[in-house]
């Protein structure tokens, strides 16, 4: 059994063959896949999606640079529809800081840390993002108390890493560990009941196509080799960790 905790369905590239794809995911034994929202468009569409296929549960989100986008105005539009759909959604995210393309750190700030306490009162998990801003996700992690949390594509050092571990928090661990010395580094000194798999599909592209969910199956088939047990062993753990993350 596989699980994509990371994932854009409602991208463009997929608009024209979702119903193959998802039938394609359900021969390749994957039993869920988190789509993750990027505004409230994204968020709508990912809503739509969880509807009409069981295989997809929404989660709703606001993507760092999108954020430096929006109002206030727009941004308690998005919020609203947060609450108003929080028993439709298994969790918040994507969200985060993005310190690479960032334009405005302080509005992304702002708003990850509203929806971090949303979070914490509609009482839903997080799917982060951290890139090359790691120190100020973790500070404003640790200064909000948060608990149920996923880095997702985690590409930070190993002391961040290790205080991610020390919190009980996760990391979500993408395909292209296959050929990245860092994720394999990272699986190495986190233990397995703190990982997860993602594919952030269709981003994070795989042998020069668009990635899709069922390539986890790479994800699981290295982590396997990394932690010296076989893969039906580490995808049933992967997959208690998802429930004990999302659903319990």
């Amino acid at each position: 059994m596989l699980i994509d905790v990371h994932a854009h369905l409602d991208n463009e590239l997929f608009s024209k063959n979702i119903n193959e794809l998802i039938e394609e995911c359900k021969k390749n034994n994957v039993k869920e896949i988190i789509n993750n929202g990027l505004n409230l468009e994204s968020n709508k569409n990912t809503l739509e999606l969880s509807k009409n296929f069981d295989l997809i549960k929404a989660s709703f989100g606001l993507y760092p640079l999108e954020a430096e986008k929006i109002n206030s105005s727009n941004f308690n539009k998005l919020k609203s529809h947060i609450i108003e759909n929080s028993e439709n959604i298994i969790a918040i995210g994507e969200i985060g800081l993005d310190g690479k393309y960032s334009k405005d750190l302080k509005l992304q700030e702002k708003y990850f840390t509203e929806l971090l306490k949303l979070a914490k009162e509609i009482n839903k998990p997080i799917i982060v993002h951290s890139r090359q801003a790691e120190l100020k996700v973790l500070e404003l992690l640790k200064i909000n108390k948060m608990e149920k949390v996923v880095m997702h594509s985690f590409t930070g050092n190993k002391k961040i890493a290790k205080e991610i571990i020390n919190n009980n928090w996760f990391f979500s661990i993408p395909p292209c560990i296959i050929n990245s010395k860092h994720f394999q580094f990272l699986v190495e000194i986190t233990p397995i009941e703190n990982l997860l798999t993602e594919t952030d599909s269709p981003y994070q592209y795989t042998n020069h196509e668009p990635n899709k969910p069922f390539f986890v199956k790479y994800s699981i088939e290295m982590i396997s080799k990394i932690k010296n047990s076989n893969e039906k062993n580490i995808s049933q753990k992967v997959f208690d960790n998802y429930k004990n993350v999302f659903i319990n």
